[in-house]
């Protein structure tokens, strides 16, 4: 397979958001509005793709990003077009994949906590091989052998967020701009995540992939 990028070369667009260091993609359009909804200002930026410049304010202090939705899931989209965003915006220095994931422990976890993960596994990362059955009137079954491959989130980043997910007002206000109601205080879970191509929507499953990853396992989504 031999796959081509288009870079995206547009003067105006990148003359608009050069001096942004940050970037943020979704999988989804719905995340996207979801990040969108805590912004105080939001530029619409259509080219080949649609940007969005977003302006947060907090503490007296106002910064920008630039965020965009991919449209599909996808381990191999999302990492095109993360490739793309960072040949067209040369001063990035962050990107941030932020989205919906599904959590591992019902009891300690609650629908809208956020999971930031500090080690990244690829759960889907391995052999599938025959075990050869030596009876006969057996089938030869396939199974697969896991290869766990890891990437560890910077400990500078990891440091920081932890420091902006400790001021509960913080907290407060991502909870209170949500449109729905949340019986539950929102709060912040660190720890190993999974990343994956196939939608997983068995707890047995998940559970499983946690028991090859670690006892530190929070989750997982498909980016």
């Amino acid at each position: 397979m031999i796959g081509i990028l288009k870079i995206n070369n547009d003067d105006h667009l990148v003359s608009i958001l050069q001096d942004i260091e940050i970037g943020v993609v979704t999988a989804l359009q719905s995340e996207l509005d979801a990040l969108i909804r805590l912004a105080d200002k939001n530029e619409r930026i259509s080219c080949s793709r649609t940007y969005h410049k977003l302006t947060f304010n907090h503490n007296g202090k106002s910064f920008s990003i630039i965020a965009y939705s991919l449209g599909h899931m996808g381990i191999a989209s999302m990492s095109i077009s993360l490739m793309e965003m960072i040949n067209t915006f040369k001063k990035l220095k962050y990107l941030s994949l932020i989205g919906i994931a599904a959590g591992s422990n019902s009891n300690e976890q609650d629908y809208g906590d956020l999971l930031i993960p500090e080690t990244i596994y690829n759960y889907e990362s391995g052999k599938y091989s025959e075990n050869k059955s030596r009876i006969p009137f057996i089938k030869n079954k396939i199974e697969f052998i896991s290869d766990k491959k890891s990437h560890d989130i910077d400990v500078e980043i990891i440091q920081k967020i932890k420091a902006v997910t400790a001021d509960e007002s913080v907290l407060e206000k991502i909870q209170n701009s949500w449109p729905l109601e949340k019986k539950h205080k929102l709060k912040s879970h660190y720890g190993n995540f999974a990343c994956g191509s196939s939608v997983i929507a068995s707890k047995l499953k998940i559970n499983e992939i946690g028991e090859s990853i670690s006892r530190k396992y929070i989750g997982l989504d498909m980016e």
